[in-house]
């Protein structure tokens, strides 16, 4: 599994009905949209798009939200910039 790095804001529809019931949400093959977060100007159009086995989100114990994506591949943009100094010094949002 790769963690999904810390500098990125994650944004699920999930997250509001999320209850201390369950502790991870798994979705099988989903695509993934990481936008630069940019305020007050949204981004209109994805900074990278991919494809994944399985993402896994889980919340820990002090209310953070960790989260993996297991055997991705891209399917648009430059993946490798998210890991460059460069990258990790920007946000992002995922959808």
């Amino acid at each position: 599994m790769v963690p999904i790095a810390s500098n990125v804001i994650y944004f699920f529809s999930a997250y509001s009905c999320w209850g201390d019931v369950l502790s991870d949400f798994v979705w099988k093959k989903p695509v993934v949209c990481i936008f630069k977060e940019r305020s007050p100007n949204h981004e209109a159009d994805p900074f990278v798009v991919v494809k994944a086995k399985q993402l896994t989100i889980s919340k820990a114990d002090d209310g953070k939200l960790n989260g993996d994506l297991q055997d991705f591949f891209t399917l648009m943009g430059d993946a490798d910039y998210l890991a460059t100094p460069e990258g990790e010094a920007d946000h992002y949002v995922l959808c």
